[in-house]
Parts: structure tokens; sequence; C-alpha cells
């Protein structure tokens, strides 16, 4: 696993879809999970100002779909000034936002957020073939037991929640709608 988190300062990489990513703060209140991973950019570490701004140069229009449907979903409004704010420092902790850890190709939920957001058919299903016997799940949570008990919470019944666990569609517009997003801020504020 390549972890771009506090303790490791650059990202000079290439990578292959199969290899597990990590980028944000240890500590975070939401944990997005995805199955692909962006190119990322050499030698800069997730908190320069410029990072953001260096995946979408480097993956184009898809990454900057996904990262501003995040910054939508992490804004503590509805502005477009607020997630755009947002979406720029989006992985730098901020009193206007949620704090965010991007988890790519991850077969286990993240203990250290206090929300998880499962990104799509792909992602769900690698985090379920790696799932845990629940006692050594996380704080004895069982992800399976979540996705079975999880119920819809929007009306098109396309984004699911148990708890602090959420599945919803991959982050694309096609897919995931500005209403959607609203749905899955106004549940994640509810629970932080």
């Amino acid at each position: 696993m390549i972890e771009l988190t506090d303790n490791n300062m650059t990202s000079n990489l290439s990578l292959e879809n199969t290899q597990s990513i990590c980028i944000g703060n240890k500590n975070t209140d939401i944990a997005f999970y995805l199955p692909n991973p962006p190119t990322l950019p050499a030698n800069i570490h997730y908190d320069n100002p410029h990072f953001i701004k260096q995946i979408i140069e480097l993956n184009g229009n898809h990454w900057r779909k996904i990262v501003t449907i995040m910054a939508k979903i992490i804004a503590h409004s509805d502005s477009a000034d607020a997630w755009r704010e947002c979406r720029e420092d989006l992985f730098l902790p901020s009193p206007q936002k949620l704090t965010v850890k991007l988890l790519i190709n991850h077969s286990t939920l993240n203990p250290d957020a206090k929300v998880h957001i499962i990104c799509g058919q792909q992602a769900l299903e690698e985090l379920q073939q790696h799932a845990l016997p629940k006692a050594e799940s996380l704080n004895n949570f069982d992800i399976n037991q979540a996705i079975l008990n999880a119920k819809p919470i929007d009306e098109k019944q396309k984004i699911m929640a148990h708890k602090q666990v959420l599945i919803t569609p991959y982050l694309d517009y096609r897919q995931f709608s500005n209403q959607q997003i609203s749905v899955v801020r106004d549940y994640i504020n509810k629970l932080l």
C-alpha cells in the first residue's frame, strides 16, 4: 500500500490499478473509497496548495468531477464559493469543511475515519471480498452487516446507508446528481 499521509511527504509514484493508495490526514471525518487511482503529481504532498490542480491537469475532466463531488459533499453550504474553496484544499483541515481521506483499492474500512463513503460497485466489491470476521472488524463493526442493513436514503434509492457507512454511486455527475450530493451531506451532518 502507498500512503500519502502526514508521514510520507512526496508522491513520486507510478501506479498500477491494483495498488492500494491512501491520501489524506490520519484522523479524518470522511473516508472516500474508490476503485481506480489517478496519476499522481511527482514530488508533491497532498497538503501542497497545487496538489488538486495538478491531479486535475494530469488526469483531466474525470478526476475534476471526482474531486468536485467530494468537495460538494464536505462543504458546509451549497454555495458555489464554498465547494470551490473546499476543492482546492480538499485534503487540508479547515473550519469551513469536514476533513477527508481518499482510499483507492482499499480492502478494509479505515479505522481513523468517522464516516465511510463507498463509491461505486467496484469499490464495494473490493471491501466485501476482503471483509474480516466481526471480531476483527473496525471497532467490532462488520462491513457485510452494514451492507445487509443499509437502507436507501434518497428518492432514486441509489444511496444506501447504515450508521456510519454509506454506499453511493461512483463519483461522476451522470451517476451522482447535485440532489444526491445534498442527501449525502445532510446524512453526514446528522452523524457528525
